[in-house]
């Protein structure tokens, strides 16, 4: 029942990315600048059974991106990222709440798999774009919004939505080639990724839901590369 139901779930996230892309695509994009690329991520959980300490149990993963610039300065982005989070309490936690660090109660660490579909707009600090050899590299930010589905060893599949935000660094490699780097907070509306433990009425956490850190390292190919570049209009000059 649980794979099916995942497997459900993760139909309706693939409809939803497409009507998304659909509809966040310009119809004519012979002016404007397209990057496809893959990701490679360093995921983690901040919640009730850890508060603070971000990049901890962490393991590598995966993710593909689509990124649309409507000109020097602002971009948006649709990204696929599939994370395996491995939720661990803090000693301090076990030692607090010691009925947790009962194996017969809860086997740590949990592992929740979790697919992430996110609708992100940039921003650019410095005019950017990919193969210039002046307009090279610029620091950027982000926001925007996901929506997810998690399961972990003990859940059934569950969906949710969360507002990610972060900031990062562009850098253009070569003709059609560029990286980034970013570090990456999802505010989630859920507070079951880490199987439904709740100790925030024994705690005074900064945290009421969970959230999702991501330290992402992106390579993208871009298409329709511009010869010109003017920050105000577009991508393009006419």
């Amino acid at each position: 029942m649980k794979v099916k139901k995942s497997m459900k779930n993760n139909k309706v996230f693939a409809v939803l990315f497409l009507l998304v892309l659909s509809f966040v695509m310009p119809k004519n994009l012979k002016s404007q600048m397209i990057e496809v690329g893959a990701t490679a991520s360093i995921p983690y959980y901040v919640g009730d059974l850890n508060p603070d300490k971000h990049f901890s149990n962490v393991k590598p993963f995966f993710g593909v991106v689509l990124r649309y610039y409507q000109n020097l300065r602002w971009a948006f982005r649709l990204q696929y990222s599939h994370y395996n989070l491995q939720v661990q309490p803090t000693q301090e936690i076990l030692n607090q709440i010691p009925e947790y660090a009962n194996e017969e109660n809860y086997k740590f660490p949990i592992h929740n798999r979790v697919n992430d579909f996110a609708l992100l707009a940039e921003f650019n600090f410095f005019n950017y774009w990919t193969g210039s050899n002046n307009n090279y590299v610029t620091p950027y930010i982000f926001a925007g919004l996901s929506a997810f589905n998690y399961a972990s060893d003990n859940n059934e599949a569950n969906l949710s939505m969360s507002v990610p935000f972060g900031a990062g660094v562009k850098y253009s490699i070569a003709k059609g080639l560029g990286v980034s780097l970013e570090w990456r907070m999802n505010k989630t509306f859920a507070d079951d990724i880490d199987n439904k433990i709740d100790v925030s009425g024994d705690f005074d956490f900064a945290y009421d839901n969970d959230w999702i850190g991501a330290l992402e390292l992106s390579i993208v190919y871009s298409f329709n590369l511009p010869k010109k570049a003017n920050c105000n209009s577009g991508i393009t000059t006419r």
